[in-house]
């Protein structure tokens, strides 16, 4: 299937969603959904932080400057946020859904259709989010994906995104939900490429925002990148995605926003551990950067299988506090150019 676009201008129905999750991102979606007509109710862990959100309408705790138009429903009530609802985006970092998901499951209300939000691959043999949603509810599974930098969308600055799902139709309801001027939704059937796409760029994220804390300059950063694409589409055809995939919004277009921009998170846990901080530090600071757990499970899973991944390699060196960063981007920086660096086989 062609990635086409659509924005939520034409005739879709209103609809009823949750949006689990009251981050950054979840916030900002719950946002855009509101804004195209759809109720929405968008469930936190807390009673106190679903009452900071109702009472003031901003992020109490300042990461986006979004603001909640009063479709939206703030709750931390699991079970009403879902109930009656025709659709659910997962929007938590990889390492909470799986406790989420439980918490689904136990409300007894699965959605009719899930989108998940989360980047990045479980360990030990790479599972995806969305096979992790799949599994545990049952049910359609959508993927949203692409280079969404939430504050930058909140301040209602123009971006896109892919909405992967192997049916047409389905793709298109979630593309319909989100789509509208400012926020162009494209659709492919590429899941598997897509998700892959979406947690190996943050793994390049990381040793990008490196490059930048040493100083290395554009130059580097940009053979850094360059490499980082031929890892993720070597990964990718491995697993069974299609190259394509990778040349899209979900690949090469979320790599340039988190390999370019501090205000990705990812970006600022390479460039602080550039600086000498253990990546177990910058977990427990609060930062989500989903590509330190993630480069950690590819580089076992291209040890087991015999992929050359150097970047992912390093990186997770750095993040298992057994070189430093210096010597990590050392290495990659200087080492084997046998064959042009965009050649996936190389």
């Amino acid at each position: 299937m062609s990635p086409s676009a659509q924005t939520g201008e034409d005739s879709t129905p209103i609809a009823r969603l949750a949006v689990l999750g009251g981050g950054a991102w979840g916030s900002v979606l719950a946002a855009l959904l509101a804004q195209n007509g759809h109720d929405v109710a968008l469930y936190v862990r807390t009673t106190a932080q679903a009452d900071a959100w109702r009472e003031a309408r901003v992020d109490p705790r300042g990461r986006t400057t979004v603001h909640l138009p009063e479709r939206v429903k703030p709750t931390a009530d699991l079970a009403h946020a879902l109930e009656g609802a025709d659709g659910a985006f997962f929007v938590v970092p990889n390492a909470g859904l799986r406790a989420l998901l439980e918490d689904v499951r136990s409300t007894g209300s699965i959605p009719r259709l899930s989108v998940s939000c989360s980047k990045g691959l479980f360990a030990p043999d790479l599972n995806r989010p969305s096979r992790l949603i799949e599994g545990m509810l049952g049910g359609d599974v959508a993927v949203l994906s692409g280079p969404n930098l939430a504050a930058e969308i909140a301040e209602g600055h123009p971006a896109a995104a892919t909405v992967a799902h192997p049916n047409e139709a389905r793709a298109a309801q979630v593309q319909g939900w989100l789509s509208s001027r400012r926020f162009r939704v494209y659709r492919d059937d590429d899941v598997l490429g897509v998700e892959v796409a979406g947690a190996t760029k943050n793994v390049v994220a990381l040793a990008a925002g490196m490059s930048d804390g040493l100083g290395l300059g554009e130059n580097a950063k940009a053979a850094l990148i360059t490499r980082g694409l031929a890892e993720m589409i070597r990964l990718g055809e491995h697993l069974g995605g299609r190259p394509r995939t990778f040349y899209g919004l979900a690949g090469v277009g979320d790599l340039i926003a988190t390999c370019a921009s501090r205000a990705s998170r990812n970006h600022s846990a390479g460039e602080r551990m550039a600086k000498g901080e253990a990546a177990r530090d910058v977990i427990a600071s609060g930062i989500t950067a989903e590509g330190i757990a993630t480069a950690q499970a590819i580089d076992t899973f291209a040890e087991t299988h015999g992929i050359r991944l150097p970047i992912s390699r390093q990186v997770a060196a750095v993040t298992r506090d057994t070189c430093s960063a210096a010597q990590a981007l050392e290495a990659l920086l200087a080492g084997d150019a046998r064959t042009e660096w965009t050649n996936t086989a190389g």
